[in-house]
């Protein structure tokens, strides 16, 4: 939104000229450089996914992105309408930030880009998409955002950071259910033994395993008989048209989208009890610890019962609605920070080394 974008300097109450004498930026088309490590098509994970998606609305409310990829096998060109450069050189990394007035980094690529913010004098702003390590840069950033409650009240000591949750859009995902137990990336944190185990378990239930847009894939060389494997793919709508019921059988997850995807459509999801699947999923997910095989049998099982699949199905879409509603502000507040932080300038990469 242009106009929410251009009240924010009085609204915020930052001043209205930046230092050194540059000018100030257009509040309604900022220049916003994303630097990463990895990013679609080769790399699609949700960090991926979700960046992108916030970048597509950013272009769409007026502003200007660029994206650089570290990766030099990533795509040049135009990629899902986003601009994109692989491997640029030292000095056509150093132009793009000169050309920037405000910079946005997640994941591998977060320390280098917070020298390149502190050397070029641009506010970075640093995307936290996992519940681990991706968390610490050598310096701070001037903003951190991230994609769940519940680590930004845990891991962050820095007072200026934000949330926002991963942008999901319904219509993007909906789709008429299928009837396959379907896990959505085959890597051993994504708990795909444990998918496998469950196959053998249910010889009456298809299964389908998704391979993941990152991470070494478990695919057995001989497969159950009930189980299929489909390749990676940008529309998810082609997996969730296959699905009845998701599985989440994870070692790790910071604000699962998938979950949220299916739910558009009324597939239920049964999930190992993380913090960040509770945050996203609450009680619309049925919950079983990742070692206890039994307890995830005796869900899908239930699952398989018509009437208490119908009742889990209408708790999910329920559930996604509720998520929306909570959201919806969420875009709204990053802009008007962005705004702020490019109107200041050199922010807090002033001093850094």
């Amino acid at each position: 939104m242009g106009r929410t974008a251009a009240k924010a300097l009085s609204v915020l109450g930052w001043p209205a000229s930046r230092a050194r004498g540059r000018a100030v930026p257009d509040p309604s088309a900022l220049r916003i450089l994303a630097h990463v490590g990895g990013f679609l098509p080769r790399l699609r994970g949700g960090a991926e996914v979700s960046l992108a998606r916030t970048l597509r609305e950013l272009t769409a409310r007026g502003h200007h992105v660029r994206v650089v990829v570290d990766d030099p096998e990533a795509t040049t060109g135009v990629v899902e309408g986003l601009e994109v450069t692989a491997a640029p050189s030292r000095r056509d990394l150093r132009a793009a930030y000169r050309w920037a007035d405000v910079a946005v980094t997640q994941l591998d690529a977060r320390n280098r880009a917070v020298r390149y913010a502190a050397f070029a004098r641009r506010p970075i702003v640093h995307f936290v998409h996992t519940s681990g390590s991706d968390l610490h840069t050598h310096s701070p950033p001037d903003l951190r955002v991230f994609a769940a409650d519940w680590r930004a009240e845990s891991g962050s000591s820095q007072p200026l950071s934000i949330v926002l949750h991963p942008l999901i859009d319904a219509a993007r995902y909906r789709v008429t259910r299928g009837d396959a137990v379907t896990l959505v990336n085959l890597s051993r944190e994504k708990g795909a033994e444990l998918f496998y185990e469950l196959a053998a378990r249910l010889p009456e239930q298809r299964f389908l395993g998704v391979r993941g847009g990152w991470g070494p894939q478990i695919v057995p060389t001989e497969l159950p008989p009930n189980v299929e494997i489909a390749e990676t793919t940008p529309d998810m709508r082609v997996v969730y048209g296959e699905t009845r019921v998701l599985v989440l059988p994870s070692a790790h997850e910071l604000h699962p989208r998938v979950p949220l995807e299916a739910a558009c459509s009324g597939i239920p999801t049964v999930a190992t009890p993380l913090e960040g699947v509770r945050e996203a999923m609450g009680s619309a997910a049925l919950y079983a610890d990742g070692a206890d095989l039994d307890a995830w049998v005796a869900h899908l099982r239930r699952l398989a019962d018509p009437e208490f699949f119908a009742v889990r199905s209408r708790v999910a879409q329920q559930r996604f609605a509720e998520y929306a509603r909570a959201t919806a502000g969420e875009l709204d507040v990053l802009e008007r920070h962005l705004v702020r932080l490019a109107s200041a300038g050199e922010g807090c990469a002033l001093g850094r080394e």
